[in-house]
């Protein structure tokens, strides 16, 4: 559920100024608060939870992302190691050069690995005109954990990422 929000990190307040200055330019009107929205996943996971407790966490999740479009999730169960272990690969893998993370770019035939900043166009997605709107100011790299294949209608796929 909702929790108190910490204070936002300077990361944060990055996202939100960025998504308000792109939703000015576009038009798009935006009703975000000052800080990214903190969810709790603790009633969701809890072993003894009600069907109400997961579908109230996913209802706050779903209207973080559509009024934000952030969300900073807490109480995940995920050790503090595996996320300064999966940060520091992340800000490595970012500071390589460009040519090196397009080697391992998604494909139309795989959905997982590179994307570059202006490849993908959230605003567009959502039918409001892709011409209209710049593409994001993100890159990205696409992962699947916990499953051999692309998705559930294809053969199994080879990693291609380091």
């Amino acid at each position: 559920s909702m929790v108190s929000p910490a204070p936002p990190t300077s990361a944060e307040s990055a996202l939100v100024s960025e998504r308000r200055a792109r939703t000015a330019v576009s038009g798009a009107a935006i009703s975000a608060p000052e800080a990214v929205p903190v969810i709790s996943l603790a009633p969701f996971l809890a072993p003894g939870g009600s069907e109400a407790d997961r579908v109230a966490v996913a209802a706050e999740w779903d209207a973080a992302c559509r009024q934000v479009g952030f969300v900073k999730i807490v109480d995940h169960g995920v050790p503090p190691g595996v996320i300064d272990k999966a940060w520091d690969a992340a800000t490595a893998f970012f500071r390589l050069p460009l040519a090196e993370k397009a080697s391992v770019a998604m494909t139309s035939d795989y959905p997982y690995g590179y994307q570059a900043m202006g490849t993908e166009n959230l605003e567009a997605s959502l039918d409001k005109g892709a011409d209209a709107t710049p593409g994001d100011v993100k890159e990205m790299f696409n992962i699947c954990i916990g499953s051999a294949s692309a998705n559930a209608d294809v053969a199994p796929v080879r990693r291609r990422h380091p």
